[in-house]
């Protein structure tokens, strides 16, 4: 009998790191922001090999909040749509029009991860999201654009004269 509880409480222990990680990754102000928009964190996010991003992010990408406002993005899944994702953007707790872009990007791609591009791109490797019409411009994005990625691929969103623009990255 000792054994068994014994082998019980051991595979409980081992298996409790998963499970605390996929309830805690996101921060509880942002899963609040999530509920309030009507959506949930992506429960099977971090199961997968590899290194993983994090569903969320932080978006001081370079430019100064000089208001102290904190602005952030984050992947969830709308409690009534089963292929669709969201991905969010907040400031304070409220969905926020990033340079006048919508607050939420609807993807039909499972997240990889959050992060901020290395670089600046040129606005003519991006398209227009649900159009996939080019940008002509050669110029390079203000910014470095936000990045959804997994093992060398994703994609790059970026907002441009008030829409979402994303690029292939491989």
């Amino acid at each position: 009998m000792k054994i068994v509880i014994f082998r019980f409480l051991m595979a409980w222990l081992v298996s409790l790191p998963l499970v605390i990680n996929c309830a805690l990754a996101m921060p509880k102000d942002l899963r609040q922001a999530g509920i309030d928009v009507g959506c949930e964190p992506v429960a099977d996010f971090f199961n997968r090999d590899g290194q993983i991003e994090p569903d969320y992010l932080n978006l001081q990408d370079g430019r100064s909040n000089a208001d102290g406002t904190l602005r952030a993005s984050f992947w969830c899944k709308p409690k009534n749509k089963k292929q669709t994702y969201w991905l969010v953007f907040v400031s304070n707790g409220m969905p926020y029009q990033r340079d006048g872009c919508s607050p939420i990007i609807e993807w039909h791609e499972k997240p990889k991860g959050l992060s901020i591009h290395s670089q600046k791109l040129e606005l003519n490797l991006m398209y227009e999201l649900g159009k996939k019409k080019n940008l002509t411009s050669k110029d390079m994005t203000l910014y470095k654009p936000i990045v959804d990625s997994h093992d060398g691929s994703g994609y790059a969103f970026y907002c441009h004269e008030k829409k979402w623009y994303v690029a292939p990255l491989h």
